[in-house]
């Protein structure tokens, strides 16, 4: 999700481009030294060997519509919830009012009332 960008920014400036997946790693993971000079050498040698585990990275098209369906999943989960709100404070009123009624709809406003 976060290296997606990284990924399409490197992409046209190598020959071969691999990512790897973090918690296969456990080479890094379990070494009591730990810096980056260390880390480093310890992925090149996974990688000479052909031992450094990848993890999968989907196309940039796929990557996008699927943000897109977590944007549009997040605006429905909101708008279920301020469904919720309005049931309840409708439901709270003195006069019933069944909510999503076509009729309760347009007397609230929130449906133009056609001509």
């Amino acid at each position: 999700m976060f290296t997606g960008w990284i990924y399409d920014h490197l992409k046209p400036h190598a020959a071969a481009l691999k990512v790897a997946h973090p918690l296969m790693l456990r080479a890094i993971a379990a070494a009591k030294k730990k810096n980056d000079r260390i880390d480093a050498n310890k992925i090149c040698d996974c990688l000479r060997c052909d031992f450094l585990p990848e993890c999968y990275m989907a196309s940039t098209a796929i990557r996008e519509r699927r943000r897109t369906l977590r944007y549009r999943n997040l605006l429905v989960r909101q708008m279920v919830q301020m469904k919720i709100k309005i049931s309840s404070l409708l439901a709270r009123s003195p006069r019933r009012i069944k909510a999503w009624s076509s009729a309760s709809r347009i007397r609230i406003g929130i449906v133009p009332q056609r001509e």
